[in-house]
């Protein structure tokens, strides 16, 4: 579990390098993955810098994963 919770320290101190919250761009990019997923903003800026690093996003939140995994690499924590 400590590996999770490092790597999650890391994605943290990276998520500012990766979405640009003062951008008009990013922030309308981040509302239409909310639109179009039902999601919140907020696990839709994960949904994009996951996106932005090519990398699948892990969720331990079983509702996000259910309505992302189709269109976006969304994987369960369980899973890793």
């Amino acid at each position: 579990m400590g590996d999770v919770l490092s790597l999650c320290d890391k994605f943290a101190i990276l998520m500012p390098i990766l979405l640009d919250l003062n951008s008009v761009d990013d922030l309308k990019e981040i509302e239409k993955v909310a639109i179009e997923n039902n999601i919140t903003a907020y696990d839709a800026s994960y949904v994009m810098a996951s996106i932005r690093i090519s990398s699948p996003l892990v969720v331990a939140d079983n509702k996000l994963l259910e309505k992302t995994k189709d269109k976006y690499q969304v994987v369960h924590l369980e899973n890793i």
